[in-house]
């Protein structure tokens, strides 16, 4: 009992660390994005020729395309956030702290997971295989006490209202996706965490298996998994395929 109380105050720790430069850094990166949103938007004002183009293509039968474009730009504006918030994060951790420890912190927090991780490695010149194995370790290390203990902090916080209008969303995203991850099982569990996009991952995978009530013994390799593809997947595209063959 003393061992899992150390273990998770030095979690805790950690975590704290990383929060005191994540929230600034998300504040930082989405207020730029607005910046840069609205200065695109004065910058370009549209004619009324415009609208009325726009007005036209709307009601053509291309509208799907467009609406497809639309979802794929928000996708890759939501991609650079994250790249935004990593190296806003990195920036912001004292000289000290060295960029596999700060591509191992960035790893364990929700939303960026091993995706920010590898993008903070790459940008601290950290060699390839050891970034894997750090941004690995470091987005895993939460999943056992999310797996474990989240349906319990969840009760605890909803009893003290303590955000309850957040988890109330938490709970409604996991129950409107239960029927595709219930679906697929254990396959929909594994390309849900292992495909690295805005919105998906070791977190919120976890958070879908403990509240649907996955068996811990299921769910742990199969998010593990997961986490490794996602991994793997993200050490391409930060390092490029040629590094692969390097190692």
């Amino acid at each position: 009992m003393k061992k899992r109380c150390i273990l998770l105050v030095l979690f805790l720790s950690v975590a704290l660390l990383g929060a005191r430069s994540y929230l600034p850094a998300v504040s930082a990166a989405a207020a730029e994005t607005t910046a840069q949103a609205a200065a695109e938007e004065s910058a370009s004002p549209a004619s009324d020729e415009t609208a009325e183009t726009a007005a036209l293509f709307a009601a053509d039968d291309t509208a799907p395309e467009s609406a497809a474009g639309t979802a794929e730009g928000a996708s890759e504006e939501e991609d650079g956030l994250t790249e935004r918030i990593a190296k806003r994060i990195y920036e912001a951790l004292p000289s000290w702290f060295g960029g596999e420890a700060a591509a191992f912190l960035v790893s364990m927090l929700p939303v960026l997971e091993c995706r920010g991780g590898m993008i903070v490695a790459a940008l601290a010149d950290v060699k390839l295989l050891p970034a894997f194995l750090i941004c690995y370790l470091g987005n895993m290390l939460p999943i056992p006490f999310i797996l474990l203990l989240i349906k319990r902090i969840f009760a605890f916080m909803k009893e003290h209202h303590i955000l309850t209008g957040v988890i109330e969303k938490l709970e409604g995203k996991t129950a409107k996706n239960r029927d595709k991850v219930l679906r697929y099982k254990q396959w929909g569990l594994l390309a849900f965490v292992a495909i690295p996009l805005p919105g998906t991952g070791g977190w919120t995978g976890s958070l879908f298996a403990a509240l649907l009530d996955v068996d811990f013994k299921k769910a742990l390799p199969i998010i593990a998994l997961g986490v490794f593809i996602a991994d793997l997947i993200m050490a391409i595209l930060s390092y490029g395929v040629k590094a692969l063959f390097t190692l």
